[in-house]
């Protein structure tokens, strides 16, 4: 760690800008003000709770609503939660907890006895905090507390000796320090003393205002600002004049004069991206190509003519990327993306075009930012490699980095009943699956094409990180998916003289559950078609952790794992591919499976709501897969559920149904003829 004086030179050169851009603003001195009315109301909190458990009274449900941190919103204030700047609830802690198994509902009042005692020892004792972190630590079942959880309310009752610690307050520290903190009760005391030594130099010729007197609200302030980076001001004031004002852990903001804007994707599903990050590179493949560094565009077309004669499966669009390619120069900048959905980083280029004769072997010089967690974006253009964007849409890629930053490191409520709404599933069947997936912490969801299997898994994640600090990640299974994709392997590294060395790589599910160990909430992997993969392979080792989730296990390589407690695998496998029958018995025993079959309430019921009478399709569906007489191979409703079926209906049943009816029935043609458009379209 850097020393203190390192460390408060560089607060110094950013606190004149806090001060006149944040604190000293309506919005900034509202912010730092809001800590003494959550100080007051704590107090006066904890004082009636002394005086209640004193009398012998149970009180359970006010330690878990007045020594917990709330969000600020309408309905935490109507059950009088204790309202905090750094909440770690949206909702009920209960709820939340047992919806994914960390208490059982009989728990509660040890739980709550437990936090009582332990935000008693720590304000009786500040100087004993480690011994106290030590004690809370031991006691079982306490994962969802942590930190985060714990600190807000030691700082509203004790400010002189406790600091409120959450993901803003690690962000910061990290630039500040070099060092990185982490969110367990057994790391708060070093963070504690450290964020204190800090405090304690906060008066020293920093130029505050005579009425910030509270180091420690200060400091917690200016995290907030130090990671936000004033993003409604951002927002208002032209790009160029923002340069200087870009948030050192992302580097997003404005380029140089004439810089060019880029998408860039890592390989397939990103597969590249962690070499990407320990290199420095960006890199894209057709290597066959050789070098074109020399060539023009005329010579180019020649090598690629030549090329594709070799390679006819290239087509000519992939690999023209390559010559727009090696044309990015220095300066210009980069958004990687995962498929269309995710943005994993930014980055500057640092270094022009190089070649390698090696896989990936057209390479460029990076300086990346990972975002975590990833930052949602819907593109409907990005399955290309490579993409040169205008410059604002990267700025309004950036912005909504920015945007996210700001954000609350909570995600967003999603409730059982938000679940049943979108899904179309009864609540009383999603609790059922909840209270399995808690219990064992895998899934499967399985059933035949259309019935929904991700579009649900997808919802059920929400409800598991929903008002938690989790994350939620899709890897999509594959025949050629392997042990080296998935936990590790041996990768080639080039280094600075050139030489090649193998290094062993974490494959995505490692580098899952690395991330994951960074916060106690759920974090949810979804596995899609997690049959299509030799499960046996992929998995290895991993077989017995997913029973053992307490145990460590050996790697090659010298390393050891563990699957975190608050990591959750969601499966889906269609089972037109293999049935359930054929699934591996030591995989089906560490699996529950949810099954999802064809739901024609739910299609009735979308289809009246889109003023369509539904009693025809649903019959003929109905009639379709009884004749299939398999529900394995049954056809589901999701063929029906998009935007504006009337006009796309004919298509979807002849390029979907029928071809797929075709596959099936391939040996009772008569069947196929009696379910063709034609022979139906009157009575659809």
């Amino acid at each position: 760690m850097q020393d203190l004086a390192t460390i408060m030179d560089r607060i110094k050169a950013q606190m004149g800008r806090f001060v006149t851009e944040y604190l000293e603003t309506e919005t900034g001195r509202k912010h730092y003000g809001s800590y003494l009315d959550q100080m007051r109301v704590a107090k006066d909190h904890w004082l009636e709770l002394v005086r209640r458990r004193a009398a012998g009274e149970d009180t359970t449900e006010l330690v878990l609503l007045w020594l917990l941190p709330y969000a600020d919103t309408a309905a935490n204030r109507a059950r009088d939660a204790w309202v905090s700047t750094a909440p770690t609830f949206a909702g009920e802690v209960q709820k939340k907890y047992e919806g994914i198994g960390w208490v059982r509902p009989g728990d509660w009042k040890r739980v709550a006895d437990t936090l009582f005692e332990f935000v008693r020892r720590c304000i009786e004792d500040p100087t004993g905090l480690q011994e106290h972190c030590d004690w809370f630590s031991d006691v079982p079942d306490l994962k969802g507390f942590q930190s985060g959880t714990l600190s807000p309310i030691l700082h509203a009752l004790a400010p002189e000796h406790f600091c409120i610690v959450n993901n803003k307050t690690f962000r910061t520290l990290a630039d500040l320090t070099g060092e990185h903190f982490h969110q367990p009760v057994l790391h708060y005391p070093h963070t504690n003393s450290t964020l204190l030594a800090i405090c304690s130099k906060l008066d020293e010729n920093l130029g505050l205002p005579a009425y910030a007197g509270r180091p420690a609200d200060l400091f917690d302030t200016f995290t907030h600002w130090y990671v936000a980076l004033r993003e409604k001001r951002e927002k208002a004031m032209p790009t160029r004049a923002l340069e200087e004002e870009v948030i050192y852990r992302t580097g997003v903001g404005a380029a140089s004069g004439g810089a060019r804007y880029y998408k860039i994707s890592p390989g397939h599903s990103a597969k590249e991206w962690q070499r990407w990050l320990a290199q420095g590179i960006a890199s894209v493949g057709w290597t066959e190509l050789g070098d074109v560094s020399g060539l023009d565009a005329k010579a180019f077309e020649v090598r690629l003519h030549d090329a594709l004669a070799e390679h006819p499966d290239w087509g000519r669009v992939g690999p023209r990327q390559v010559w727009n390619f090696s044309r990015i120069r220095p300066g210009d900048r980069f958004v990687a993306n995962r498929g269309k959905y995710e943005v994993l980083g930014v980055g500057t280029v640092t270094r022009g075009y190089q070649f390698f004769d090696e896989r990936h072997g057209h390479r460029l010089g990076v300086e990346w930012t990972p975002v975590s967690p990833a930052i949602a974006v819907d593109e409907d253009g990005w399955m290309r490699t490579l993409l040169e964007l205008s410059e604002e849409k990267f700025e309004d890629i950036a912005t909504r980095i920015e945007s996210a930053e700001f954000d609350s490191e909570l995600n967003l409520t999603y409730s059982l009943a938000d679940c049943a709404r979108d899904t179309g599933l009864g609540e009383e069947r999603l609790a059922r699956w909840m209270r399995a997936i808690g219990r064992k912490g895998q899934a499967i969801l399985y059933g035949p094409p259309g019935t929904g299997k991700t579009h649900v898994a997808r919802h059920l994640a929400r409800v598991l990180v929903g008002g938690g600090a989790g994350f939620i990640e899709l890897l999509q299974f594959h025949p050629g998916y392997t042990y080296e994709d998935f936990v590790q392997g041996l990768r080639p590294v080039m280094m600075e003289g050139g030489q090649l060395q193998y290094r062993m790589e974490p494959g995505r599910f490692l580098q899952f559950c690395e991330r994951a160990s960074q916060t106690t909430d759920p974090c949810v992997l979804i596995l899609d078609e997690i049959n299509r993969a030799n499960l046996a392979r992929v998995f290895g080792e991993l077989m017995f952790l997913l029973e053992y989730r307490d145990q460590h296990i050996p790697l090659s390589g010298g390393k050891t794992l563990a699957i975190p407690e608050n990591v959750v695998l969601l499966g889906t496998m269609n089972t037109a591919d293999r049935s359930i029958a054929l699934v591996d018995h030591a995989l089906r025993r560490r699996f529950v499976f949810l099954q999802l079959e064809p739901d024609y309430e739910l299609l009735r019921s979308h289809l009246r709501a889109k003023g369509w009478s539904p009693d025809d399709l649903v019959s003929v569906l109905r009639e379709i897969n009884e004749a299939i007489a398999n529900p394995s191979f049954s056809v589901g409703i999701s063929y029906f559920l998009g935007p504006d079926l009337p006009t796309h209906l004919e298509d979807i049943w002849h390029m979907e149904l029928e071809t797929y009816l075709e596959e099936y029935f391939f040996d009772r043609p008569d069947l196929v003829d009696r379910f063709r458009w034609e022979k139906l379209r009157l009575a659809l």
